[in-house]
């Protein structure tokens, strides 16, 4: 039988790990496309962190509106 702990552990690593993935991603793909490095790619990963955070069920509000911030 698998620990509660060690399952949250699990999964909230494999979503970390898909943040982090998707933005190595993203930044992979504007180079190979432009041939510049986007040195804002970061600050633009960070503000729709952000807005996930702040829209993230503050007051009733359902999760889909977290998709709305995720191309910001």
């Amino acid at each position: 039988m698998v620990s509660p702990g060690l399952l949250d552990a699990t999964v909230q690593g494999l979503i970390t790990g898909a943040v982090i993935a998707g933005g190595a991603l993203g930044l992979s793909l504007i180079y190979d496309i432009a041939e510049v490095p986007n040195f804002a790619h970061g600050d633009m990963i960070t503000i729709g962190a952000y807005l996930a955070l702040v829209f993230n069920n503050p007051g009733g509000i359902p999760f889909l509106p977290d998709f709305g911030s995720v191309p910001l």
